[in-house]
């Protein structure tokens, strides 16, 4: 995604489309699938470590009341709110933490 985001070409513009394309609507058959949403919480490496892609998957879904506000989109790290003030739904990074789960999931496996 790093790459992707560097290159201005009409091929890369074309598959970002793509992917936030494919992100939004997954957010919203799921979101139909629960009858609302309260929260959207981007993780991993992309939801993570990526403001625009936070910012520009969120453009689409302001009519779930999803709403980035830029600074805070911008100063993310580590567990933060990046909703706007006001917005329906919070808006969240959370850090990914697979470190933890493999620790649990192998004492689960070894006890």
């Amino acid at each position: 995604m790093r790459d992707l985001l560097a290159r201005s070409d009409e091929e890369a513009g074309l598959a970002l489309e793509v992917y936030l394309h494919r992100l939004r609507a997954g957010i919203a058959t799921m979101t139909a699938s629960l009858g609302g949403i309260d929260v959207l919480v981007f993780t991993g490496g992309v939801g993570q470590n990526s403001a625009t892609i936070r910012a520009r998957a969120a453009e689409g879904l302001g009519y779930l009341g999803v709403q980035v506000d830029p600074e805070r989109n911008q100063q993310a790290g580590g567990d933060t709110v990046v909703s706007a003030h006001g917005a329906a739904a919070a808006v969240l990074v959370v850090a990914a933490r697979e470190d933890l789960e493999i620790a649990r999931q192998t004492r689960q496996a070894l006890s």
